[in-house]
């Protein structure tokens, strides 16, 4: 009776170690009929955002290449590779559409028939924010740059690098007053009047840490966002401020704006998809780096990315006053033995 009752469970135990198997090659068979990536809710909003290109879902697989250096093969099984590759080329050719929706706009923008932008007074730029500018920056990535590009090599007395962070009580758009306080919002910039350029060392937006400190469920809506952030707050507006303080009389003959130490996962995940493509297992990418104009995919990418939305917004809001502008971008890592990114926006009139 005991040997049977062992028999019985033996064969009860092979029975399920057999169902088993046959819906994991089951599943196995589903994930490679779907390419081994079911699209998600997110992938489907992302595809109907995208209007105005004939882009598909087998588009988005078939260019999908690794990104940057990483080595993915001794990362990821076959399907988790190829699940990441797909999800990342996915993303970047959703940058790419939404930076050529935003390029369009900027041309539609400029003929100088739309406002002047959002206006904002001294007050504004104290309200909330505690301003530092004794400090000196260094901008040694820059020095190369700027010497080729203007024609000699700024020094101190060139440059003005002006540190803000929120870290008073403020009152928002509406008049009320906010007790709120998120020192981890910071514009960290270095101005440079005599070289027409902007260059942003450090910025996170009050908005950015708002969403980072209310993740997931918590997220809050744009207007909740709106009701406790001060009425300046983004970085377009704020260098934008600050730049028509130091250079009153001219503003519009801004012509770089550069970012430096690029940390944004999205934004170095575009770059490194960029890189990887021309540069196949390099890892030092110096100046000249690759130059971009905004007919490329690469150009569009950029411009849409977490790092070069606010040249967008600088131009948008500010077309008539800084006109049409060509607008070309130049990506290239940090000085040499660093490995970091810079992104530099050539603002050239058209």
């Amino acid at each position: 009776m005991l040997v049977f009752s062992n028999l019985q469970r033996g064969l009860g135990a092979f029975l399920m170690l057999c169902v088993s198997a046959l819906l994991l090659f089951g599943f196995e068979l589903f994930l490679q009929s779907t390419d081994g990536v079911v699209e998600s809710t997110v992938e489907r909003q992302i595809r109907g955002d995208i209007q105005g290109y004939n882009i598909s879902t087998e588009y988005f697989k078939n260019t999908a290449i690794p990104f940057g250096n990483q080595s993915y093969a001794s990362t990821f099984s076959p399907n988790d590779r190829h699940r990441e590759l797909r999800k990342r080329a996915f993303e970047f050719n959703y940058y790419v559409c939404k930076g050529g929706n935003q390029w369009r706009k900027l041309q539609e923008a400029s003929d100088h028939t739309s406002p002047s932008g959002p206006i904002f007074s001294d007050e504004d730029l104290q309200d909330g924010w505690s301003k530092d500018d004794t400090d000196q920056q260094q901008i040694m990535s820059w020095i190369r740059p700027l010497e080729e590009l203007v024609g000699r090599k700024p020094v101190r007395s060139d440059t003005k690098y002006i540190k803000l962070r929120q870290d008073k009580a403020f009152r928002n758009a509406a008049g009320d007053l906010v007790q709120e306080t998120l020192k981890e919002s910071m514009y960290f910039v270095t101005y440079l009047p005599s070289f027409s350029t902007i260059i942003a060392s450090n910025t996170k937006s009050p908005s950015y840490q708002l969403r980072k400190k209310y993740p997931g469920p918590l997220q809050l809506t744009r207007d909740d966002i709106a009701k406790r952030v001060p009425k300046l707050n983004r970085f377009s507006d704020v260098i934008w401020k600050v730049w028509t303080q130091l250079v009153p009389n001219d503003p519009e003959k801004l012509r770089y704006v550069a970012r430096d130490f690029i940390v944004n996962d999205v934004t170095v995940d575009i770059m490194n998809h960029i890189f990887g493509a021309k540069y196949r297992g390099e890892k030092n990418f110096p100046w000249p780096g690759l130059t971009f104009g905004l007919d490329s995919d690469e150009g569009k990418a950029l411009l849409a990315s977490p790092n070069g939305i606010g040249v967008y917004w600088l131009l948008l809001d500010r077309a008539a006053k800084l006109g049409r502008r060509k607008l070309k971008v130049t990506i290239f890592s940090g000085t040499e033995g660093a490995y970091y990114y810079c992104m530099l926006w050539d603002l050239n009139p058209a």
